[in-house]
């Protein structure tokens, strides 16, 4: 889900197209694949739902929809086994677009890397010969710090740190007996401070986690049923951050905010 320029909610569905919801007037508007239209949505199933920082709406499903007018026509990047400077997959997780207005994609299979003209420049996979490269082909989340540094929430392999100008990768994974280690290498979401930028909010399938970037010190917040003031569940799914500052956790099992 993503807030669009003018104030509406773009809310990507598992499998009902992508809706659009007017807080002013209550209503939804829907948009869905037509097969006989190709301006339409790639797919039914839409994965994700980003804006970026110029205002332009993005959406992941069937490939990479980029919403061109307020008619909602979409350009599309799709898979083309047959051309190697197509995206990796159609399952896109996660969109972004950085500050030097480059488009990276997590799909099921991979990063990409696109320029600003939808060339794809690069593509980034798991090795298991090479322990510089991604650490799972999964990419669910991905976010640029202050520094330029581009992080990746994988489905298995933890929480990836790509650095642009050398092309190497950091890994955070869950080390047995390690408190200051991930708490789980299942990664959902990454969230950056609002009032100290060095600091990364990690959701995972098995709590929550804050990463200062700068000390690579972690501190993990887990679910105990014997004390009502933790996390509801140890499934997070979700991080906001009010104007107070104060953290909003989805979770498996409810709502909760955080004092930060």
């Amino acid at each position: 889900m993503a807030e669009d320029a003018s104030g509406k909610l773009w809310i990507g569905t598992g499998g009902d197209g992508l809706r659009i919801f007017d807080k002013a007037s209550g209503g939804f508007i829907t948009y869905r694949h037509d097969p006989q239209d190709p301006d339409s949505l790639g797919s039914d199933l839409v994965t994700s739902v980003y804006r970026d920082n110029s205002g332009i709406m993005w959406a992941g499903g069937g490939g990479i929809n980029k919403a061109l007018n307020d008619q909602v026509k979409f350009l599309h990047f799709k898979h083309n086994p047959h051309n190697p400077q197509s995206i990796g997959h159609n399952d896109v997780r996660c969109l972004l677009l950085d500050s030097s207005e480059i488009l990276w994609v997590g799909t099921k299979e991979g990063l990409d890397r696109i320029d600003e003209k939808g060339s794809r420049v690069a593509r980034f996979t798991h090795d298991p010969s090479d322990s510089n490269s991604l650490s799972h082909n999964c990419v669910q989340a991905i976010l640029e710090d202050k520094y330029g540094m581009i992080w990746l929430g994988t489905d298995g392999g933890g929480l990836d740190r790509f650095d642009p100008k050398t092309g190497g990768f950091t890994h955070y994974r869950r080390t047995p007996g390690d408190s200051n280690s991930l708490s789980h290498n299942h990664v959902h979401i990454i969230h950056s401070d609002r009032r100290d930028a060095d600091i990364l909010w990690v959701g995972t399938n098995f709590g929550l986690n804050r990463l200062n970037i700068r000390t690579n010190r972690i501190t993990r917040f887990i679910s105990d049923l014997s004390d009502s003031t933790s996390l509801s569940s140890n499934d997070v799914s979700a991080i906001g951050e009010d104007s107070s500052g104060d953290l909003w956790i989805g979770t498996k099992i409810g709502l909760n905010r955080m004092d930060n």
